[in-house]
């Protein structure tokens, strides 16, 4: 479940980058732009010194919440096959000496 990425579509309109609407920090809102339609919503990022601000601090923030839930839940499934595993081999060795 942590390594499942919730990737969005990819695409963002011209209207999205002059309304400030989307978060071009984010490679899920570009991955399927082409080169020169992302260097031209950058650069149009740039011109506006708060929404880039604001921008960078909303994708480090949500970048720490996402990886936050994704570590959890890998401490949660490492926890579960060390325990597994331990018990494996309890349960290996009670049945040879049962036997």
């Amino acid at each position: 479940l942590s390594t499942i990425p919730n990737i969005s579509s990819g695409k963002f309109t011209k209207e999205d980058i002059k309304q400030n609407k989307v978060n071009l920090l984010f490679f899920g809102n570009f991955y399927k732009m082409n080169y020169e339609e992302y260097k031209w919503a950058v650069e149009e990022l740039m011109k506006n010194d708060e929404f880039l601000y604001s921008t960078m601090i909303k994708d480090q923030y949500s970048l720490g919440k996402v990886l936050a839930k994704k570590y959890k839940l890998l401490r949660i499934a490492y926890n579960v096959f060390m325990y597994g595993l331990i018990l494996s081999v309890i349960a290996f060795v009670l049945a040879f000496t049962i036997v």
